[in-house]
């Protein structure tokens, strides 16, 4: 069974700008090289039409040798407001659990919405309260320490 996040009620987001915003963020997290790729997942949606915001990819990571991916959705949920629905499903694995978690905070504060799932103990997490999450959430001296130490934070402990 796969970890999900949801953003509800933001705004339409550009996959690239969210992917550009992951990069920085772990490369400042991890002080290494950074390799995102966005890869078509296939579903419905993927190659949206010109006023049709949804998307469905993969998000491919390699960070210090060691790879993870989450898949991200975003879906129209009210087409007169404009609003949408984000997802982001990661699999059971503590680096996809970490880079989940980033890229759903990082989605809520560019949308704004609000953010719930895996590890937020059941609240609805505003743009402002997923800033505070996100810099909260990482401790340690290297990247290791720091995909640990916020696996376990998620309730995710020490798993690999």
């Amino acid at each position: 069974m796969a970890l999900e996040w949801s953003i509800e009620g933001g705004r339409p987001l550009d996959p690239q700008n969210l992917v550009e915003q992951v990069r920085k963020t772990l490369e400042r997290l991890a002080d290494a090289a950074v390799v995102l790729h966005l890869e078509d997942d296939g579903q419905v949606g993927s190659e949206p039409a010109e006023e049709d915001a949804a998307f469905s990819y993969l998000l491919n990571s390699e960070i210090a040798g060691k790879t993870s991916s989450v898949e991200l959705a975003q879906f129209t949920s009210d087409s007169p407001s404009g609003t949408c629905i984000g997802y982001v499903t990661a699999n059971r694995d503590r680096r996809s659990v970490v880079l989940g978690v980033i890229v759903a905070a990082l989605w809520n504060m560019a949308a704004g919405g609000d953010l719930s799932g895996t590890g937020l103990g059941g609240k609805r997490l505003s743009p402002e309260e997923s800033e505070e999450l996100l810099a909260g959430l990482f401790h340690g001296a290297t990247w290791e320490d720091r995909v640990e130490w916020a696996a376990g934070r998620l309730g995710y402990g020490q798993v690999t």
